[in-house]
């Protein structure tokens, strides 16, 4: 009887061991796909857009708080939004109308990331920036951190009722160390976004994948 018993707690401690290991690597794995995804936003915002290291990581803290790098449409409500930066309304239109002018799918990855760019450029008919919460365009064009970047860009591109601030800004902070300063960040966000810069634009190469 005591054998027996002893098998059974043996067996339920390896399940739960297995259960636990299963859990870990689920996590694991998907913590991964972000610091993938937050290398990729980074250094393709970077590459392409005119902006300082600053600002492209604040961008990208800010598309990690708005979506977690999710380009489909997310249902909420009476509200529909799409992509990396929700949009909606006359914005999620014009999103439609960009990607339709391209070819592209409305869900295309990289088709939003250049929708930023565009909305962000003040040469382009979609551009988006104003004034909101005290924040201004100067305070976006001279952000000294990443931190002010992404609180000055989620203000006057975002313009949402409320902000975690601390989170936004510690977004930053640990995108910027990882992907600029290339120092070892304080978690999951490793130094990956030291690639070779024509990898950025290639789109085929298998840091895409």
């Amino acid at each position: 009887m005591k054998k027996r018993i002893s098998i059974i707690v043996t067996i339920v401690f390896v399940f739960i061991v297995a259960v636990g290991c299963f859990v870990s690597s689920k996590e694991t794995s998907s913590k991964d796909d972000t610091s993938k995804k937050a290398k990729l936003v980074y250094n393709y915002l970077l590459e392409k857009g005119d902006l300082s290291p600053e600002q492209a990581a604040g961008i990208t803290a800010v598309i990690k708080q708005q979506s977690n790098f999710n380009t489909s449409v997310h249902d909420s409500g009476d509200i529909s939004t799409t992509g990396l930066m929700c949009w909606s309304f006359a914005r999620q239109e014009q999103l439609a109308e960009f990607a339709s002018k391209r070819g592209k799918e409305i869900t295309d990855f990289y088709t939003q990331l250049d929708f930023i760019l565009e909305e962000i450029d003040v040469n382009s008919e979609y551009y988006q920036l104003a004034m909101c919460k005290r924040y201004t365009l100067d305070d976006w064009n001279s952000a000294p951190s990443p931190e002010q970047a992404a609180l000055s860009f989620t203000c006057i591109y975002v313009r949402p009722a409320t902000v975690d601030q601390e989170s936004l800004q510690a977004l930053a902070r640990e995108i910027y160390e990882a992907c600029y300063l290339l120092k070892k960040p304080s978690n999951h966000l490793t130094a990956l976004c030291f690639i070779k810069k024509e990898d950025i634009l290639n789109k085929t190469s298998s840091l895409y994948t």
